[in-house]
């Protein structure tokens, strides 16, 4: 995902647990592949320029981030985990939760 010349940007992948949570989303629908690829593109992008952006989990490794996806309209909230490593300059895009309102 980073340019390649600008060194100081972190290079974005997607794990296997990830695309299999996206092709999941896709098939419930709470996930729209039209929509939501813009959004997860725009994500990349911002994690390759400021991968701490995302909050902190509890109770996990310290390189572990969670970022909220946008919603347009209501339920369900969506966030995407990912983990940071520094030595490899590489953000890890781990896992697509959806969390349900309380």
């Amino acid at each position: 995902m980073a340019s390649p010349n600008d060194s100081s940007q972190y290079d974005v992948r997607e794990t296997e647990q990830f695309a299999a949570d996206w092709r999941r989303g896709v098939e419930l629908g709470y996930i729209n592949p039209m929509t939501d690829a813009a959004d997860l593109l725009f994500f990349k992008r911002r994690l390759a320029q400021r991968p701490d952006s995302g909050r902190l989990l509890p109770n996990t490794p310290i390189n572990l981030r969670a970022i909220p996806f946008p919603r347009l309209v209501g339920p369900p909230i969506i966030e995407m985990w990912y983990s940071i490593v520094e030595d490899d300059r590489a953000v890890y895009l781990e896992a697509i939760l959806r969390i349900e309102n309380n």
